[in-house]
C-alpha cells in the first residue's frame, strides 16, 4: 500500500500520462544496503561542492521461467554483473527479475546468449537508468 501512495505521488502518474504497477518483489540481495550507500554518496558529493544527481545505464531483465533462470542469475551474480536479483510477482505470474551492470540492451543480450548458449531461457530486456551508486550495491 505505501508503494502505491508513493507512486501516486510521481507528477507523470498522477497527471496519467503513466501508469504505475506494484508487484512483491522477493530478493537475496542486499538491496536494503543501496539507500544508505546512495546517501553516503551523495553526502560525499555535497561536501566537495558538487550538485544533482548523477546516474548512469543498466538493463533490467526479466524472464517467465524462474527455474530456467536461476543458473545464469546464479553466474551473473557470481561474476559481480547482476547488481540485484530475485522474483518478481506472486503465484503463476512469478518471474525473474534481474538488474545487469552493462549500459545498453545490445550488450545484456550479449552477455546471458554467453551463459545461455542454447537460448533456454527467454529473456525480456529493457533499458533502465539509476544512481551509479547502485554498481557498488554488489561489493
Amino acid at each position: 500500500e505505501r508503494a502505491r501512495e508513493l507512486c501516486g505521488t510521481d507528477p507523470a502518474v498522477a497527471a496519467g500520462v503513466l501508469a504505475a504497477e506494484v508487484h512483491p518483489f522477493h530478493s537475496p540481495s542486499r538491496l536494503r544496503e543501496y539507500l544508505g550507500l546512495y546517501f553516503a554518496a551523495s553526502a560525499e558529493r555535497e561536501a566537495a561542492g558538487e550538485e544533482g544527481f548523477v546516474g548512469r545505464a543498466y538493463v533490467l531483465a526479466t524472464a517467465e521461467d524462474v527455474d530456467a533462470a536461476a543458473w545464469v542469475v546464479a553466474a551473473l551474480a557470481e561474476e559481480g554483473v547482476a547488481i540485484f536479483h530475485g522474483e518478481l510477482g506472486e503465484g503463476d505470474a512469478t518471474r525473474t527479475l534481474l538488474a545487469l551492470d552493462v549500459p545498453s540492451v545490445d550488450e545484456a543480450r550479449t552477455l546471458l546468449a554467453f551463459h545461455d548458449p542454447d537460448g533456454t531461457v527467454a529473456w525480456k530486456l529493457l533499458p533502465w537508468y539509476a544512481s551509479d551508486v547502485l554498481a557498488d550495491l554488489p561489493r
